[in-house]
């Protein structure tokens, strides 16, 4: 071993050809990683974490087999918003229009309370919190849980709104880097709208925020 590489290949290594043939076998090597680096993708599927035979590792399965067209559900919460005001009212509808017009959102499957509640009332403006209660105690009462009082125990309405909710569901994507996307955009569609909120999406393998 000492022989070859102190004198066959040590000698070898000597020969300006060989100097070059080796530099260009490191250079080619090198430019060959850093292509492959390139064509990496993000990917990170929950099956992979799950144990085979999990019943939720079936249920992920099937819904990724059998719910074509929609993808992940998603919601946008408000938080310590006055929401019966003039204002508070007008930055809940842009919202609205916002989550039901980013591009990664399917906007038929958005779920708002404001523009249901604007419509029963005929109005887009300011309201008494005794209106909303009602709404969502009477006809609106599939949004009574994206409505969430400060006295929750008993829904006394006049004591204000904690947080509000609304539902829909992303387009379907095929891989994380799609999911990711998607929740970057929707981020971007609501932020500087001047409303206190944050985005949530219903998927653990995309989930970032």
């Amino acid at each position: 071993m000492q022989s070859f590489l102190g004198d066959s290949l040590g000698g070898a290594l000597t020969r300006p050809w060989v100097k070059c043939a080796v530099i260009a076998a490191a250079a080619a090597l090198a430019a060959g990683g850093f292509a492959g680096c390139a064509m990496m993708k993000v990917d990170a599927d929950v099956n992979d974490f799950i144990p085979p035979g999990s019943y939720l590792k079936d249920w992920f399965a099937d819904a990724d087999a059998l719910f074509l067209k929609l993808g992940a559900g998603i919601s946008v919460y408000s938080r310590d918003t006055a929401v019966h005001t003039a204002e508070g009212a007008a930055l809940m509808l842009a919202a609205s229009a916002a989550f039901k017009g980013d591009a990664y959102v399917s906007s038929k499957s958005v779920s708002s309370w404001i523009e249901d509640f604007n419509a029963h009332r005929n109005s887009s403006g300011a309201f008494t919190l005794i209106e909303l209660h009602a709404w969502v105690s009477g006809d609106g009462a599939s949004f009574r849980s994206d409505v969430v009082w400060k006295n929750e125990t008993n829904d006394v309405p006049n004591e204000g709104v904690v947080s509000t909710r609304m539902r829909g569901n992303h387009i379907k994507s095929s891989d994380s880097a799609g999911k990711v996307d998607s929740m970057n955009s929707l981020r971007n569609s609501i932020k500087g709208r001047g409303l206190h909120s944050f985005t949530f999406q219903l998927n653990v393998s995309a989930f970032c925020g």
